[in-house]
């Protein structure tokens, strides 16, 4: 019986070039942009304004993608702490009922054993 081979494991091999690969550019690209900068701004100029290019960008990341999940997630935070809320308002108003009663109970009993005695 002849075996056949799994195409898996030839994309896996193919994908995980293909991520070494565009790490390796970005690698190079920023190397070269501050080698670049580096030659006109000067060493502490040309770190300034790549830096300030990576604020700019996390900041357009944040606006666009985060900004929206995190809204979502203060939201079903906010909803919880209202369920909280109401389940501890119920637990008060059981408990309050049930202490009203365990003093009757206990009253009764008390008015019990003295009228034995």
């Amino acid at each position: 019986m002849e075996r056949r081979a799994s195409s898996g494991g030839a994309i896996a091999w193919a994908l995980a070039l293909f991520l070494i690969g565009i790490l390796g550019a970005l690698v190079t690209g920023l190397t070269a942009l501050i080698l670049w900068l580096g030659a006109w701004l000067g060493v502490v100029g040309a770190s300034l304004v790549v830096c300030l290019l990576f604020v700019v960008i996390a900041t357009l990341s944040y606006l666009l993608t985060l900004r929206n999940a995190i809204r979502v997630i203060s939201d079903q935070f906010e909803t919880v702490w209202r369920v909280a809320e109401l389940i501890q308002e119920g637990y008060d108003w059981a408990l309050r009922r049930t202490s009203i009663l365990w003093q009757v109970i206990e009253r009764l009993m008390e008015a019990f054993f003295k009228a034995r005695h």
